[in-house]
Order: structure tokens, then C-alpha cells, then sequence
């Protein structure tokens, strides 16, 4: 075996065909497991780990969330990588699926195009090993000290008001905003954002953000957008946050 081992779980045959074959093309090699059982029995046997667990959420027997949380539990398993397997239209599987554990979104709807199918993949195993993602949370202090305040609420109003962000849906987004809240270690703000008609008021977050905290959090919640909707979608994002603090996302190369 030369490339990425792939464990998709996914109770249609149909379906294992047609992720079998991209994958193939890709240079991608699969195993189909049809249940979450069968596919914890492999995880738990096998000595050769897979480097993504694509997982479909409807399952007979015990749920693909009800697995994820599993995976979670168990030490040995915890640090697989898993993508939520779904149309992004079902938005409430979307956000069962996340708070199961998943670490990202592969769209179901790609299985129509091989290239973008390949793409996305790739674009999920380099940000999941850190390859794919350009900028460090690291940066956020310097970023901080040459902000003014102003200039520190236009940025968290334009990062939680933007439309990317609010295409996702309320509780997607609130899903998100508390990964990035555990990401830069301020878990104490969760019990201030635990709904999602809230989480997206920034006077809400800021009131559990000091001023060197904001730029952690746009950098996470960038990163995070990245990790669950693509390059593409986080590249238009990231674009419309540099005009509110440019320093932000100057690679280190660019000095």
C-alpha cells in the first residue's frame, strides 16, 4: 500500500462502490465497513490505523455518532481522524455529528465529480496533520500589541457577522465558535455560549475575550472554517478578515 488508507462506514453498497472507485483513482486505497460494529471491530484489530474514518451518521444498530463518541472514549482510538460523511443540507446531522467528535465535513455531493472528490480529501488529510494550514495562533500577540481597540471589535463583529460563517446556520456555527473556544484554552466562555442564538452576538463573546485574546480567536475560528468547509470557502473568509487586521495574516516568509 502506497497511499492514504481510507475506512469508509457506510451501510449503502452502493455507495462503498462508488468511494471505492475515486478513491482508486486517486490513488486512494478503502475499506468498506457497513455497520459501526464491524467497523469498531476493525479499528480495535487491525494494527495498520486508518489515516481517515469516513463516517455516515445513519447506521443500523449503533449510530455513526454513537461510534465517533466511541472512538473518542477509547485511548487507542482517539486520535484517529474522522469525517462526517453527509449532504450539508442536513444541517442537524451536521451538528450531531461534530458534537460527536468528527473533525470535519466531506459532502456526499462530491462523489458526482472525481476531481473535487480527490481534492477535498487531500484538503482534509494535509489540514488534519497541520500541513495545510498557513497561519500560527502564535502570531496573535504581536498582531494584538499593533491593534488598536476599534480596530480589535471591527475584527471579532466582521469574523462572527460574516456570511460564510452565517450560511452554516446558528447551531453549526455555535458548534464551531466552541471548538475555538477550547482550541485557544478559554473554556470558561462555554457557559456563556451554549446557544446559538447567542454565540453569534460578538458583545456575547467578547465579554469572555480579553484584548490579546481576539486575534487568537479569529485565527482559530479561520482555521476551524478551513477544517470544515475548505480551502475555498476559508480562502474568501480570510480575505474579508485581512481588511480589518492585515498583520494577522502575514506569513512568517512575508516577514
Amino acid at each position: 500500500m502506497t497511499g492514504p488508507l481510507l475506512l469508509l462506514v457506510d451501510d449503502a453498497p452502493e455507495i462503498g462502490f462508488i468511494v471505492q472507485r475515486l478513491c482508486k483513482r486517486a490513488g486512494q486505497e478503502v475499506v468498506h465497513c457497513v455497520d459501526a460494529e464491524s467497523a469498531w471491530q476493525r479499528l480495535t484489530t487491525d494494527p495498520v490505523a486508518p489515516d481517515l474514518v469516513i463516517l455516515d451518521l445513519n447506521l443500523p444498530g449503533l449510530s455513526g455518532a454513537g461510534l465517533c463518541r466511541r472512538l473518542r472514549d477509547d485511548p487507542t482510538t482517539a486520535p484517529l481522524r474522522v469525517a462526517l460523511f453527509s449532504h450539508w443540507e442536513r444541517l442537524a446531522d451536521i451538528v450531531q455529528g461534530l458534537e460527536g467528535g468528527a473533525d470535519t465535513v466531506l459532502s456526499k455531493d462530491l462523489m458526482c465529480n472525481a476531481d473535487d472528490w480527490r481534492r477535498r480529501v487531500v484538503e482534509i488529510l494535509d489540514d488534519l496533520n497541520g500541513r495545510n494550514y498557513p497561519y500560527s495562533l502564535s502570531w496573535q500577540e504581536a498582531a494584538a500589541a499593533s491593534s488598536s481597540a476599534f480596530d480589535q471589535a471591527a475584527l471579532l463583529e466582521k469574523a462572527l457577522g460574516h456570511a460564510t460563517l452565517r450560511r452554516l446556520g446558528p447551531d453549526v456555527a455555535c458548534v464551531l465558535i466552541q471548538r475555538v473556544i477550547r482550541r485557544i484554552g478559554l473554556a470558561s466562555m462555554l457557559t456563556s455560549t451554549n446557544g446559538p442564538a447567542g454565540t453569534l452576538r460578538a458583545e456575547n463573546v467578547a465579554r469572555g475575550l480579553g484584548p490579546s485574546d481576539v486575534s487568537k480567536f479569529v485565527l482559530a475560528l479561520a482555521e476551524q472554517m478551513q477544517i470544515i468547509l475548505g480551502t475555498a470557502a476559508s480562502e474568501v473568509y480570510r480575505t474579508a478578515l485581512a481588511r480589518c487586521a492585515p498583520s494577522l495574516w502575514r506569513r512568517p516568509a512575508d516577514g
